[in-house]
């Protein structure tokens, strides 16, 4: 019994579902500084939401968002401060972060599919980060092998970064499968 248990039933709470309680309070408190960020400092909507699709959070990043973040890079003032936030998160340095790496080299998978053209060459410059984490190892106390996906997710995105005419297969692959799905529209 934790903390948290131990003096709800002090009180007279009963059973009350702590973990969610807390999962809520995280959530409300993220959304709160958010709002701050941006009233506040240079920050912007996108930058946000490049955050939160490459935050340590146990989810992926939603084909949603990371629509969104397609259609802030065709904006010439929002592009570098989302190229600046995925430049960021390729830059960490730890095994902790193993989540952070495969969600951003998600986004850079995304974005090479269906973003600008020029995502190549912005991400031509961090091909030896990327080739480091094709080599990441992290396994859990757990026993569960984090490393391997990350590897996986890494030689992806590094094989469309050099192969230009896979890159165009798979491109082309998946803006036709995102068609068939969403209708017309690039995702």
């Amino acid at each position: 019994m934790d903390y948290l248990e131990t003096i709800g039933q002090k009180v007279g709470l009963g059973n009350v579902d702590y973990d969610n309680v807390k999962k809520q309070a995280s959530f409300f408190l993220r959304e709160k500084i958010n709002s701050a960020r941006l009233l506040l400092t240079g920050v912007t909507t996108c930058q946000l939401l490049a955050e939160e699709a490459t935050n340590d959070d146990p989810w992926g990043p939603s084909t949603k968002t990371m629509a969104a973040i397609v259609d802030s890079c065709r904006q010439p003032d929002e592009y570098p401060r989302i190229m600046e936030v995925l430049h960021g998160r390729l830059t960490l340095i730890g095994k902790k972060y193993w989540r952070q790496f495969l969600k951003t080299l998600t986004v850079i998978e995304f974005l090479l599919f269906h973003g600008p053209e020029k995502i190549v060459i912005e991400f031509s410059s961090d091909k030896d980060l990327i080739e480091d984490l094709t080599r990441f190892n992290y396994v859990s106390e757990r026993g569960v092998d984090h490393g391997l996906v990350v590897k996986k997710k890494a030689k992806q995105v590094l094989k469309l970064l050099t192969e230009d005419d896979y890159l165009r297969e798979e491109r082309s692959r998946s803006q036709k499968l995102s068609k068939t799905i969403f209708g017309q529209g690039s995702y």
